[in-house]
């Protein structure tokens, strides 16, 4: 049985959240920290604009603060870099809920995704088409 990468985890979290019929699911977005990364200037041009080193993976703004999910693959749920100890505990002071999620169940559960579990079976198409595909 082939690991789920992170970032397989992601795109289709990502899939099942733009097929959901809740507004507010459909606004999870990824900070995309590090993923533009290539060569050293790469990452100091990243710092200058803002990238913060252990920023969760995932984030949905909500009324009441931003719930902010890391990922990690199924059977790494405990492998948190101490940048990403830290920056969760900041949120977390100021008023934001973290996670850490493995598999896309644990995701439908923070994001409250159970009423869309049949709508799992369009995320295949979307993330084969693309998200200009919608």
């Amino acid at each position: 049985m082939k690991k789920t990468t992170e970032a397989e985890l992601q795109r289709e979290i990502i899939a099942l959240c733009r097929v959901s019929n809740k507004e507010l699911v459909r606004n999870v977005f990824a900070p995309l920290n590090g993923v533009l990364q290539r060569t050293p200037w790469d990452t100091q041009k990243a710092k200058l604009m803002g990238m913060l080193s252990g920023l969760p993976d995932l984030c949905m703004p909500t009324h009441a603060g931003c719930i902010w999910v890391e990922l990690k693959s199924p059977g790494k749920e405990n492998n948190i870099s101490k940048n990403q100890h830290a920056m969760m505990q900041h949120l977390t002071n100021l008023g934001h809920q973290c996670y850490i999620a493995a598999t896309i169940e644990d995701a439908m559960q923070i994001f409250n995704l159970e009423a869309i579990r049949s709508e799992r079976r369009q995320i295949k198409g979307f993330v084969k088409a693309g998200p200009n595909h919608e």
